[in-house]
């Protein structure tokens, strides 16, 4: 097995831009332990910027209903590092509840034009798009359906 030989200089180039273990692995070809084992041996540092958790911010934006990823936008870091705060520190309970979605009136979909078949019901309610060419709201979410019409199902 060849073992990988790195210059001190090089690794000092990269550390210089602020590039992680892993970025200069990518760009030497080389595993992120190879790199890590040749820093140690050189005495080097990566001079990356480390996350700073504040607990009441976090504790705020999730009630306010932010997401992983709105979070770790803010802190500058990734949302897999977020997820592991609110499970470290118990943070799911302020996560702000999501509004259950409203069902659409079954009985109305079955009197209704644009209501599907039989076997298609179990899956779509409406075939407003597929019988008319566009959707009943352009892409809007809908608390029930805008486009009821009673009479006996086109086909």
């Amino acid at each position: 097995m060849d073992k990988v030989e790195i210059a001190k200089e090089t690794l000092q180039n990269y550390i210089d831009k602020r590039y992680s273990q892993t970025q200069i692995a990518v760009e030497l070809g080389v595993s992120q332990g190879t790199v890590f084992k040749k820093m140690k041996e050189y005495g080097l540092k990566t001079k990356t910027k480390q996350s700073t958790y504040d607990e009441q911010v976090v504790i705020k934006m999730l009630q306010n209903g932010c997401t992983s990823k709105q979070i770790a936008e803010y802190f500058g870091t990734c949302s897999e590092t977020v997820t592991n705060w609110i499970r470290k520190y118990g943070l799911g309970k302020y996560r702000k509840e999501k509004e259950p979605q409203k069902v659409f009136d079954t009985k109305k979909c079955r009197t209704c034009i644009y209501g599907t078949r039989k076997e298609l019901a179990k899956v779509y309610k409406c075939d407003y798009y597929g019988k008319t060419g566009h959707s009943r709201n352009m892409g809007q979410p809908e608390a029930e359906c805008s486009k009821y019409v009673k009479g006996k199902r086109k086909r």
